[in-house]
């Protein structure tokens, strides 16, 4: 979605997990942009109790069509997107929460590693 103007019907957040120190949260996204599209699905990496941007272009991953989707923090600040299936549009394997959101002090040295989780037997189309 970068570069596009998009406008959802409905943007709720159905998922938030703090990391194993505390320092920010993962959130999941689900939007909808009305018939006949399906729903999409974009995680966020933000600094602890901040909201998830609405723009779309700090987005890690973004898919439509999720079956069984989860977060879940690995330790050493590593992200894994679970699902059973997904038709994946964007994905970036790392993000720097804590610089890249008009943090007061950047901190461009704490890093996330973002992995994708398929299930056994997932349905990727």
């Amino acid at each position: 979605m970068a570069g596009l103007a998009y406008f959802p019907l409905s943007f709720e957040e159905i998922s938030r997990v703090t990391s194993p120190d505390g320092a920010v949260d993962a959130v999941m996204i689900q939007d909808n942009c009305g018939a006949p599209c399906s729903f999409g699905y974009s995680v966020f990496i933000v600094p602890k109790g901040q909201s998830a941007p609405r723009d779309f272009e700090q987005d890690v991953f973004h898919a439509d069509s999720m079956a069984d989707e989860k977060l879940g923090w690995r330790p050493e600040r590593v992200l894994e997107i679970a699902y059973r299936k997904a038709e994946i549009y964007k994905f970036r394997n790392i993000s720097y929460p804590l610089g890249e959101y008009g943090a007061k002090e950047k901190n461009w040295e704490y890093r996330v590693e973002v992995r994708l989780a398929p299930s056994p037997g997932s349905a990727l189309r």
